[in-house]
């Protein structure tokens, strides 16, 4: 997103990074539900007010995910959308950085940690080589599933079909 926000408004590479960004999201999304909130669920405190709070925040990031990419680059909403969906992924990742990740540290030991986070890491390949099968550095157009859907919807399905493990979820929770 930040890509996006650096190039000049109306710059037509603009669209190409929006949509590799909300890609990202999305399968950033998904591989928390996958991998990160089973192990939240397991030995945090709390567990579920913090997953249902993730679910809430990825609920409304989808939420201006799926307006955002509906907008023109012309459209004054595109920026506007733009700038809500950064602070609001920052303040996500600040949150979890400052109070999720601290509390699983104190849950588990260093190596299932590192486990975990290999585990993610190699999802997280496969669903970028999924969505970009040339190259995830070249903002170019998905590999995503044709369908009349929105790319947030798209990548959705895809990123489902690639989990291991079915965790519940509101749509991207």
């Amino acid at each position: 997103m930040e890509r996006v926000d650096a190039l000049p408004r109306g710059d037509s590479s603009r669209r190409a990074y929006a949509d590799a960004a909300t890609v990202e999201l999305v399968c950033h999304s998904v591989l928390e539900t996958t991998y990160l909130h089973p192990a939240v669920r397991a030995r945090v405190a709390d567990a579920d007010t913090i997953v249902a709070r993730g679910a809430d925040a990825h609920a409304r990031i989808e939420a201006l995910l799926e307006e955002w990419e509906s907008r023109a680059l012309d459209d004054p909403g595109f920026d506007r959308i733009l700038d809500q969906l950064l602070q609001k992924v920052r303040r996500r990742l600040a949150n979890q950085e400052e109070h999720l990740f601290h509390r699983l540290r104190n849950a588990y030991p260093a190596g299932t940690l590192n486990e975990l986070g290999t585990a993610i890491r190699q999802a997280r390949k496969q669903c970028m080589a999924q969505a970009y099968p040339s190259t995830p550095d070249v903002p170019a157009a998905p590999g995503l599933p044709a369908s009349d859907d929105g790319l947030v919807s798209r990548t959705l399905t895809l990123f489902t079909e690639l989990r291991p493990v079915r965790a519940e979820r509101g749509r991207m929770s």
